[in-house]
């Protein structure tokens, strides 16, 4: 009876050991690029787009891509919306943005979309953010991030990028990689910084 009580003890111990061990380290691995798209007003929106490792995309292929021509139908788009990533809007998507030192909550995701490029799964949406521009700077902590350190989100090196009325607007921006305010993810923030020219 000894001998059985100790041998549960080590399998829990092991269970929980691995379980750490798998939370310690992104399984997922994530290319982000964040657009900010103006009108004559100021700032109307964020587009994204995530593109996944090659491991992650042949898991969205095996589970989504029904007919197995590599290329995502609109039913399949709706389906990888609903069981993939509708889920994320409890945790705001990922995202911890501040705009003039108030937080913005991520909670409307529009036009999200699934594409391929280069093999790799390629999510695309647009997250709403009227910011009229009143005259003094706009200024914006961009962040996204798993807090459960299950993915690793790095954003390209050609991010920022400028749509709609842009030429209106000086942005300027710079790119720390710190700590998120929970103290326990590191993650890429983009410090952004808009005037009107």
């Amino acid at each position: 009876m000894k001998k059985r009580f100790l041998s549960t003890i080590l399998i829990v111990i092991f269970v929980l050991a691995s379980l750490n061990t798998s939370f310690a380290h992104p399984h997922v691995f994530v290319d982000a690029q964040l657009t900010l798209v103006f009108d004559a007003e100021g700032l109307t929106s964020f587009q994204e787009t995530w593109a996944f490792d090659e491991m992650f995309s042949e898991f969205i292929f095996e589970d989504y891509d029904k007919n197995k021509n590599r290329q995502f139908e609109k039913a399949e788009i709706a389906k990888i919306k609903e069981e993939v990533f509708d889920n994320l809007k409890n945790s705001g998507y990922f995202h911890v943005v501040t705009i003039n030192g108030k937080p913005f909550k991520v909670t409307d995701v529009n036009n999200f979309s699934v594409k391929v490029s280069k093999g790799q799964v390629v999510y695309a949406f647009t997250i709403p953010c009227k910011q009229k521009y009143t005259g003094s700077p706009l200024v914006i902590d961009f962040s996204i991030s798993d807090p459960t350190v299950y993915t690793d989100i790095i954003f390209t090196k050609n991010t920022p990028q400028l749509a709609g009325n842009s030429k209106a607007f000086d942005v300027s921006h710079l790119l720390d990689d710190g700590v998120q305010p929970s103290g326990q993810v590191l993650a890429q923030t983009l410090k952004i910084t808009v005037k009107r020219k």
